[in-house]
């Protein structure tokens, strides 16, 4: 319930039972006071449409309090018959999107005009406060289409016969967190510098034209989340000029030396994404080409606007678009290949943060194979265990080495010498480009080849898991080399044996019984 005064936080309001009180301390909501809520309920028992304003008792909670108690809630533990409605499990979203939004800083500052400090008669005054930003962000109106009438159909302030809608009253919401959080009392918040440094800026401007300057400033970050589309960028691989390798050859050298001009021009994109259907793209040639409402048939207004917009917040986020900002109608960059690196290291991440389409080639993203990797080996090197058939040398099956792998496939010393000499995060490798973390390759270097022992049980429980937490390289991958693998396909049979339950009367799970 947003408060009557925008500079001060509202509360949430917990409503629906007999006791809203005792229930809103029993699911951890701190200093729950009893409070009568008007809100709109069906005129009778039978009625789908028809709907009546109604007093029912309530239980409010302050904004803070109220916020701790929503992130700290496990409504998975509560007990069915305890368990609230589906309004509370969606203002928790909400509070989880609220505290991102400013953990993130995505806060832009605004002005209002708030009462005066003194008696009713003096003069309003400039007030400063912080408001989420969430342009480019679809999260916000997905939460709000999704919250349940309960949720929201509260009067606005005043009002008698106007209810707050989904959309307004989430964006008040994320509103009052960023404020209290991240307002005057929280830390180096600047709001007191900055209205000073703003009213020092507007000179002899009135109130009223800076409040409304701020505001027009602030729009393209503020936002309500409902934006028809937002920008994308795809990169891609540079174009193929320069050949792939020779067929069986171990080179690295295709096309990817430093006198290569091609293996240095990787094209980014520029693209409108409809935020109801991320499927839907449309390139920037045909938006810039487009005056009206409708780009390739597709009914996306402000298409230019959305672009412009995206541009320039993809601009601060990943500075090598800064060079597009120049341009009357920009379409595409090219990026040089440390570029290119950036961009799949920290740049998507911050691009799809700040709620932009990002597409990055598949073989060099996170879960794609063209990655250089490490990767421990676990096992002897022989088909049948030195114990005789069927049977197992521990020991044997405690040995492992290191080595590197691209694709699924272990390179040689030699090729990996070959492939860090070119001292560039995206080389090219066979045929396909592949992304090297300079910051590894010491670690790389010195562990390929290697090799040492583990328990035979950590060396089990490594080929179980698949993976091992190294404190150089963090998650290494395990494979198993033939020994292992004939155990581990003998443990995974396809017909195992029914387990025996001597003196216990008991009906397995299924992870008991495997």
């Amino acid at each position: 319930m947003p408060a009557a005064d925008i500079a001060s936080p509202g509360h949430l309001s917990l409503w629906g039972t007999e006791d809203p009180t005792s229930s809103a301390s029993a699911l951890g909501f701190p200093d729950a006071t009893p409070a009568e809520l008007t809100t709109v309920l069906p005129r009778t028992a039978r009625a789908h449409k028809r709907v009546v304003l109604a007093a029912v008792p309530a239980a409010n909670v302050a904004l803070r309090p109220a916020l701790r108690a929503l992130l700290a809630l496990d409504l998975d533990d509560v007990p069915a018959w305890h368990r609230p409605g589906p309004s509370v499990r969606a203002w928790q979203q909400a509070a989880r999107l609220a505290t991102e939004l400013v953990t993130a800083g995505h806060l832009v500052p605004a002005l209002h005009m708030a009462p005066a400090d003194d008696e009713p008669t003096g003069q309003p005054r400039l007030a400063a406060r912080w408001r989420a930003a969430v342009a480019g962000d679809v999260r916000p109106a997905q939460l709000a289409a999704s919250l349940p009438v309960a949720a929201h159909a509260v009067p606005r302030s005043g009002a008698t016969d106007a209810v707050w809608t989904a959309r307004d009253l989430l964006a008040r919401f994320l509103d009052d967190v960023a404020h209290d959080l991240a307002g005057p009392d929280g830390p180096d918040s600047g709001l007191d510098s900055g209205l000073a440094a703003i009213l020092r800026a507007a000179g002899d401007a009135s109130p009223e034209r800076v409040v409304a300057e701020l505001a027009d400033w602030a729009a393209p970050v503020v936002g309500d989340g409902t934006a028809s589309a937002r920008l994308c960028v795809r990169l891609s691989t540079p174009p193929d000029g320069s050949g792939d390798d020779p067929a069986g050859t171990t080179s690295v050298a295709d096309g990817a030396t430093d006198h290569d001009q091609s293996a240095d021009r990787w094209p980014l994109d520029y693209l409108l994404q409809a935020t109801h259907d991320p499927s839907l793209l449309v390139d920037a040639t045909q938006v810039w080409a487009t005056t009206g409402p409708s780009v390739a048939d597709h009914h996306l207004p402000d298409a230019q606007e959305a672009l412009v917009r995206g541009l320039g917040e993809a601009a601060r986020l990943f500075p090598p678009i800064d060079a597009s900002l120049a341009e009357a109608r920009p379409t595409s960059l090219d990026l040089t290949s440390d570029q290119a690196a950036a961009l799949l290291t920290e740049g998507a991440a911050a691009l799809s943060a700040a709620g932009l389409g990002v597409q990055l080639p598949a073989e060099l993203t996170a879960a794609g194979q063209a990655r250089l990797k490490v990767r421990m080996r676990v096992g002897g090197s022989t088909s049948t265990p030195s114990g005789g058939p069927g049977g197992l040398d521990v020991g044997q099956l405690g040995a492992f080495s290191w080595e590197v792998a691209i694709a699924g496939e272990a390179l040689t010393p030699e090729e990996f010498a070959e492939l860090a000499a070119h001292k560039r995060s995206l080389v090219r490798w066979r045929g396909r480009w592949v992304h090297v973390d300079p910051d590894q390759l010491d670690h790389l270097a010195a562990a390929i080849g290697a090799d040492g022992r583990l328990e035979p049980a950590h060396a089990m429980a490594a080929l179980l898991a698949g993976e091992v937490d190294d404190d150089h390289l963090g998650q290494v991958e395990v494979v198993a080399d033939a020994t292992a693998t004939d155990l581990l396909a003998r443990l995974a049979g396809t017909d195992p044996p029914p387990p025996r339950l001597d003196g216990i009367d008991a009906t397995l799970r299924p992870y008991q019984h495997r």
